[in-house]
């Protein structure tokens, strides 16, 4: 499994949009360098699918318990 996805890939990948992880890190609800990180030498951010994959399960159990 691939861990780590280009920005555009990932949202292109997962229905995502740009402005929402954007909006999502600037929010804590994601956060640099866990969620979304840059890559010395690579233009792009890089979005970590464990760690977002990790933070959907979280939320998924709080939709549970209310």
């Amino acid at each position: 499994m691939i861990r780590y996805l280009p920005l555009s890939k990932y949202c292109s990948d997962f229905g995502d949009t740009v402005n929402a992880v954007n909006l999502r890190l600037k929010r804590g609800i994601w956060a640099h360098g866990i969620h979304v990180f840059k890559v010395s030498g690579i233009k792009e951010r890089q979005v970590d699918i464990l760690a977002v994959d990790e933070w959907k399960g979280k939320e998924k159990q709080k939709c549970r318990a209310e």
